[in-house]
């Protein structure tokens, strides 16, 4: 199976953990590819460091399953850039949806708080930009966590004053 991370590459490290408990290998590559060699069906992980040391963390559950007919990739996988990181009074969202589907974008304190609710809802495949005025939030560090009904993963952001 071929995977590929879209972000534009600047300088980042990459993990994955293609969810194979009979091949643990994962891979440190951009786009890696793994051979599935038994029928299961298998959860897919990336972990995405920048060089100033955040970390995102995708994880698409039952995003593959292999069967007497071979793999089929069962999770959407969609685009998002956040812009800036770190950022001041505003933060762009850039996201691209494979399919029509559920959002929804929380953004949270460190501790697991949630402090902002960015947007929940029904959106259309295609692109979209959510621009979130952040002026009323302090300066530290901010989870931003996205949310489909069938995955979820967490950016590290970074709000300075």
């Amino acid at each position: 199976m071929n995977f590929s991370e879209t972000s534009p590459d600047a300088g980042q490290t990459y993990l994955w953990d293609f969810g194979d408990p009979y091949n643990t290998t994962g891979s440190t590559d951009k786009n890696p590819v793994h051979i599935y060699e038994y029928q299961d069906t298998y959860d897919v992980t990336i972990t995405v460091t920048n060089p100033y040391g955040c970390s995102s963390i995708w994880t698409w559950e039952e995003m593959i399953t292999v069967s007497e007919s071979g793999i089929e990739q069962v999770g959407e996988v969609f685009n998002i850039f956040y812009n800036p990181n770190p950022f001041k009074e505003k933060l762009e969202l850039n996201f691209e949806l494979k399919k029509d589907d559920h959002l929804n974008i929380g953004l949270y304190d460190i501790i697991g708080n949630k402090v902002a609710d960015i947007a929940d809802g029904i959106y259309n495949k295609g692109e979209h930009k959510i621009i979130y005025n952040t002026e009323d939030l302090a300066g530290g560090i901010y989870i931003c966590r996205i949310k489909t009904p069938v995955y979820s993963f967490d950016r590290k952001l970074l709000k300075v004053k």
